[in-house]
């Protein structure tokens, strides 16, 4: 397979600096698969993002075998990813941490993702 090389984001202060590959530019783009609600911005296809936010307000035991499912279907586009694995949730008030492990070409990897409320 060939490098992954590309631009690392710093999206605290919405700038490039410098360029990552492999394992950390993986990371970058399941950062970025899960930022980005399915549909939302016309910028991308239909394939990119996901449908957790269809997941707000649901209860736990709702939340966890759907966002597994929502974010298998995002993850899914890379093929740098072997697998998921692992999953589990954190729920308080209008926030939930969804973890979970990432088997991918590089090595396996742990990785949480915090969906809120949005004030929706």
């Amino acid at each position: 397979m060939e490098k992954t090389k590309t631009f690392k984001v710093d999206f605290v202060n919405k700038r490039m600096i410098g360029n990552i590959d492999d394992l950390e530019a993986l990371k970058q783009q399941i950062y970025i698969y899960l930022s980005i609600p399915r549909f939302e911005h016309v910028i991308f296809t239909s394939n990119i993002g996901h449908d957790l936010m269809q997941t707000i307000g649901k209860p736990k035991d709702y939340l966890l075998g759907v966002a597994k499912q929502y974010i298998i279907d995002a993850l899914s586009i890379d093929d740098r990813i072997i697998g998921l694995d692992n999953f589990s949730i954190e729920k308080s008030n209008e926030t939930a941490v969804i973890s979970f492990t990432v088997s991918s070409i590089y090595e396996d990897f742990f990785y949480e993702k915090e969906v809120t409320n949005y004030g929706q």
